[in-house]
């Protein structure tokens, strides 16, 4: 190998064959590759995540189906949604603390969510009756 300075920056680049290389050693078809194989990954996890939507809405209508037809037309959609879109905001983290802190915050936001349509349910059916 041998170094070549870019008139773009003063650092300088390697060169392997004729091929520029990067900072740490990959010429552009390895890092093209690279990115070609996290492209399939990323696919891939978004349709396992959409299959655990389409799963669980599965269950739902086959073990509960009064809460099926009790529901608005968008119910399962919403139910699959929200399943892939969780999925796929979880698999953003990578990093041990960011995954805890995640969790956290992912409880105590239910925690709250679900307090606040308990108080508003409560005030109704206490205001109607």
């Amino acid at each position: 190998m041998s170094e070549v300075v870019s008139r773009a920056s003063a650092e300088p680049q390697m060169v392997e064959a004729g091929r520029p290389v990067n900072a740490e050693g990959r010429t552009a078809d390895a890092i093209s590759a690279a990115g070609a194989k996290r492209a399939e990954f990323e696919d891939l996890v978004r349709q396992i995540a959409m299959d655990i939507g389409k799963e669980v809405v599965a269950y739902v209508e086959v073990m509960y189906p009064q809460a099926i037809t009790a529901t608005s037309s968008t119910f399962k959609l919403s139910l699959r949604n929200i399943i892939y879109n969780q999925v796929m905001a979880a698999i953003e983290v990578t990093n041990e603390g960011e995954i805890r802190a995640r969790l956290q915050e992912r409880a105590e936001f239910r925690r709250w969510w679900v307090n606040q349509y308990r108080k508003i349910r409560r005030k109704k059916i206490d205001g109607a009756g």
